[in-house]
């Protein structure tokens, strides 16, 4: 490659246009720093006049589960993953949330609602929307439809703490502090309120999602800003919870199963996977769908 193609070629890269491509379609630890860095820049006016919340938190025993089109329509897996829960917490509340009873939990700002109701916002960021807003306003407990449990066996912080969320171990993605597949919250924790206020913010000026995991990394954001409150927070790692979801339609083992639970008791599936997949026989998902 000659220069003037050499410097073409990264005049391109570092061009505004590519970097907004490069953010919102790659999901890797480079994407996720670079949108770090982008919106903790747009949102630094924001911060600085930021008032930290002190309201008193109130616990909340309900766990939140989230499947907009309902219950009736939802897959196999998600199905048996709440009938799961409810059976292994019988004396908390399970509410399912769909876009039918929505508004009977959360009222979103009118210009965040006319957005939704304008089909910018997909189901997915949605979801991360309604987890932070459910949590502020009621606390309670939030776990994604995809995650299976297989017992109840929780150091006793899990549920006890002010906040608590997986932390995310990785070292090459220090861009994204934790998971948000599970977080239990007392109402208004700060790290979360600050995490709905930045989103708010975000959309009062913003017609597209920047990055998929954006959600995450305003969360970091928030810890960052709020040293003092994240140093109190309980730290377990997202690495256990993900091993399930790595053999899920791998040829079932008895030994792996019971190595793999008796890691964590609480696993990070997915619903994205082919029909092949689906119905492979005696996989790790088909034993989960019939135990």
């Amino acid at each position: 490659m000659n220069l003037k193609k050499r410097l073409n070629y990264v005049t391109t890269l570092l061009s505004p246009s590519f970097i907004n491509f490069y953010l919102k379609n790659k999901q890797t630890p480079v994407a996720d720093a670079l949108t770090y860095v982008k919106l903790k820049k747009e949102a630094t006016a924001f911060l600085d006049q930021y008032q930290v919340q002190t309201t008193s938190g109130e616990k909340n025993n309900v766990i939140w589960i989230c499947w907009f089109q309902g219950v009736e329509d939802a897959p196999p897996l998600v199905r048996h993953n709440i009938e799961t829960i409810k059976r292994l917490y019988p004396k908390q509340q399970v509410q399912i949330i769909t876009l039918a009873n929505l508004s009977d939990f959360i009222t979103f700002p009118t210009f965040l609602q006319d957005k939704i109701d304008a089909g910018l916002i997909s189901y997915a960021h949605l979801s991360d929307l309604v987890r932070v807003a459910l949590l502020t306003k009621h606390g309670g407990t939030w776990i994604d439809s995809t995650v299976y449990f297989t017992g109840t066996n929780f150091p006793g912080y899990v549920f006890d703490a002010p906040l608590f969320f997986y932390s995310n171990t990785q070292q090459q993605n220090r861009a994204i502090a934790a998971s948000s597949w599970f977080i239990h919250s007392d109402t208004n924790h700060p790290i979360l309120v600050l995490t709905r206020d930045l989103l708010y913010n975000y959309w009062q000026t913003h017609d597209t999602l920047d990055n998929y995991f954006m959600f995450h990394v305003f969360l970091t954001i928030a810890c960052d800003h709020l040293t003092a409150e994240y140093a109190k927070l309980p730290r377990l790692g997202n690495v256990e919870p993900h091993l399930m979801g790595k053999v899920l339609f791998e040829q079932f083992d008895e030994q792996h199963y019971q190595e793999i639970t008796a890691l964590s008791s609480m696993h990070k599936l997915t619903n994205k996977f082919s029909k092949e997949n689906q119905e492979k026989a005696d996989t790790f998902y088909q034993y989960i769908l019939n135990h």
